[in-house]
């Protein structure tokens, strides 16, 4: 009733009874102060392992948490028992930071292609210089919506901006041409400059 048993007053504990034999704790089971059993088999790269998953509340910066828990962890290594080591496994800012690099990537191609086909097609710097601004431009005004909105730039915005990245090479191409086609084709009588430029 509430009072801790000694191993030799476990044993006695009945838990069965077959015919006038009573079936004991003792004897079905040897008592003793141990690690607890494992639960399923947890491992990395063939050997034993203790797995740890970390996950963070909504609304953290991911990035700024796991430089802190690494720094953490790190400083705990010393105190790891002898022969064993720390591993990770998965850790969400790479995939962060890669997706990062993938949109600046996009940004880069994009760039090198609207130069080329503006060049080409237009044999105008200037007109390839200010379509070249539409993506910075714009991608920039993205992030400060984030910013002013209190949105934080995840994956899935991340995400968003690497597919945005293709509709703004088409907008800038298209946008660009049609403004320098209407200007060459604008006769001197015509309308006003800027008014040509609206209407393109």
């Amino acid at each position: 009733a509430g009072q801790p048993f000694t191993f030799d007053e476990l044993a006695q504990v009945a838990v069965a009874q077959k015919g006038a034999a009573v079936v004991r704790v003792g004897q079905m089971a040897d008592l003793a102060i141990s690690h607890r059993f494992p639960r399923g088999a947890a491992g990395a790269n063939g050997h034993a392992a203790v797995i740890l998953a970390i996950q963070k509340q909504p609304g953290v910066d991911t990035l700024k948490l796991t430089a802190a828990l690494e720094a953490k962890l790190a400083a705990l290594d010393a105190s790891l028992p002898a022969g064993s080591r720390r591993l990770t496994v998965f850790r969400q800012a790479d995939f962060i930071r890669h997706s990062v690099d993938n949109v600046l990537d996009a940004l880069r191609d994009g760039a090198v292609i609207i130069a080329v086909i503006l060049f080409v097609f237009l044999l105008s710097g200037r007109a390839t210089l200010i379509a070249l601004t539409a993506i910075p431009v714009s991608v920039l005004a993205a992030i400060l919506a984030l910013k002013l909105l209190g949105l934080s730039i995840n994956t899935m915005t991340l995400g968003g901006l690497a597919i945005a990245v293709g509709e703004l090479v088409d907008d800038a191409v298209v946008g660009v041409e049609n403004v320098v086609r209407r200007l060459r084709q604008k006769s001197a009588s015509g309308p006003a400059l800027i008014e040509t430029v609206v209407r393109a």
